[in-house]
């Protein structure tokens, strides 16, 4: 059943996301367009909260952070006994990542890992790599992080502008990559695909390289085999499937999700489900129903809102170090009009937010929303005044 919004919540969203100079703007800038008064709640707000010191990106750095210099080190004999270790024993971060994805990160993230000069050093690590693929060709991890670092590459190339903007010398660069990863995943196919990230990589490569849905489909199952359970390859296929890319309506990738994650119950328990479920929900909420020109996706989606609530409460309960998943979670329960989850979630976060998330430490968005929610009653939501 969809999920209506309360009398309220239109109103709000339209006030505090779209009109409060989000999106990196200075409120208090005497030439911003976008210039508001701060409120004196706000600015009691402002004085009791604080951005988190460690954040997602920094538990999945003690895992990062060796392995990279371990790559530039060219310590590849270090770098295998690492793979090997994260591969068998699993386990995750703090933040609820899995350790072998952020062992991947240093080379499919590398460029939102060294943001100052990736172009100096992308090419020691591709020489280090195919160096590491010849003193272990039995061994999967230097496969799938070749063609991760080649895929990076790809869409660094290709950049966050709209394909219209986009010029031949960077098409030139994201094809050629792409073009590079896909032959790496091709030649060692038959020792890369043991590890559930090859087919992962797949997925990204294939949404790059305009594949068919069944090929990608194809992929998916065989990520299925091996790790059934890992969110990732879902929200790959459902982006995949957005109408921006390669969906033809707008409901495409909530269907195939719900209908993949029945396929799943006979591997994957319940509540892991409900997880997969919050997580994918709630990643393409910030991605693609977030901005001032898009839908809301409680209003065009068939979204099960008890589910996705008790799937991101599981979540959060095995991993209440984390921070990414709770702010996007609280996005997507305003914008549902959800109220009293979303204050459960702000008091979840004990004063402490993830300025990462939320455009900086001055969000207007975020501290909107704070104050909306420090205002709001069960009553005022039956139309009666907040205050």
């Amino acid at each position: 059943m969809k999920t209506e919004l309360s009398a309220l919540a239109l109103p709000v969203l339209l006030s505090f996301f779209f009109l409060t100079g989000c999106g990196g703007s200075d409120p208090d800038s005497a030439n911003s367009s976008n210039r508001r008064q701060i409120s004196e709640a706000e600015i009691e707000l402002r004085s009791k909260w604080k951005q988190r010191q460690v954040r997602d990106r920094h538990h999945n750095k003690e895992v990062a952070g060796e392995i990279l210099k371990l790559a530039f080190a060219d310590d590849i004999e270090t770098l295998e006994s690492r793979y090997q270790q994260y591969r068998s024993e699993g386990g995750h971060t703090e933040s609820g990542d899995r350790k072998l994805v952020a062992f991947y990160s240093v080379f499919g993230q590398y460029s939102d890992w060294n943001q100052v000069d990736p172009e100096r050093y992308y090419g020691d690590l591709e020489t280090m790599l195919k160096k590491w693929i010849e003193t272990y060709p039995e061994s999967p991890g230097p496969i799938v992080a070749l063609a991760a670092l080649y895929t990076n590459w790809a869409w660094h190339w290709r950049s966050a502008k709209w394909a219209s903007e986009v010029n031949n010398k960077q098409w030139e660069g994201f094809r050629d990559s792409l073009d590079k990863a896909s032959d790496v995943l091709t030649t060692y196919e038959e020792v890369g695909k043991e590890d559930g990230q090859f087919h992962r990589i797949k997925l990204k490569v294939g949404l790059g390289q305009s594949w068919p849905h069944e090929k990608m489909q194809a992929t998916f199952d065989s990520s299925q085999e091996i790790v059934p359970d890992y969110w990732g390859s879902y929200y790959a296929v459902c982006y995949f499937l957005l109408p921006r890319w390669y969906g033809e309506n707008e409901s495409d990738w909530h269907d195939w999700l719900v209908n993949e994650l029945g396929n799943a119950s006979e591997k994957v328990d319940s509540t892991r489900l409900d997880e997969i479920y919050a997580q994918v929900c709630v990643a393409l909420h910030n991605v693609a129903y977030n901005g001032r020109d898009e839908p809301r996706m409680t209003e065009v989606i068939d979204i099960d809102w008890e589910r996705l609530k008790r799937g991101a409460n599981s979540w959060m309960t095995r991993f209440p170090q984390a921070s990414r998943l709770p702010s996007r979670y609280l996005l997507t329960a305003m914008y549902a009009g959800d109220f009293p989850e979303a204050k459960k979630i702000v008091e979840s976060m004990n004063f402490e937010y993830d300025g990462w998330e939320w455009w900086g430490k001055d969000d207007p968005q975020f501290f909107g929303i704070l104050e909306f929610l420090q205002n709001w009653t069960e009553e005022s939501d039956q139309g009666e005044n907040p205050e």
